[in-house]
């Protein structure tokens, strides 16, 4: 089954109102994503926590009629091997 598709601010793509975070959520962590999975928001409880933050952010701003922030959260660089 598929992931639900966002925007850089978790709102659901074709649905005003709605939006998505955690392990269900597909989202961009690049302005324009590509198909590399790189570019999208990992399946794990340490990105889900930081969405729920960011996501529980906008949805006060939208209540007070104020403006959202996208997605903060990034990958971390892997650090290159020892040889």
């Amino acid at each position: 089954m598929g992931r639900i598709k966002t925007d850089r601010f978790m709102r659901v793509s074709g649905h005003d109102g709605i939006w998505a975070a955690g392990d269900a959520a597909l989202i961009p962590l690049v302005e324009q994503p590509a198909e590399d999975p790189s570019d999208y928001a990992p399946q794990t409880a340490q990105f889900a926590v930081r969405e729920g933050r960011q996501l529980a952010d906008n949805l006060i701003a939208k209540a007070k009629a104020e403006s959202s922030s996208p997605s903060p959260i990034r990958r971390k660089a892997r650090s290159p091997r020892s040889a």
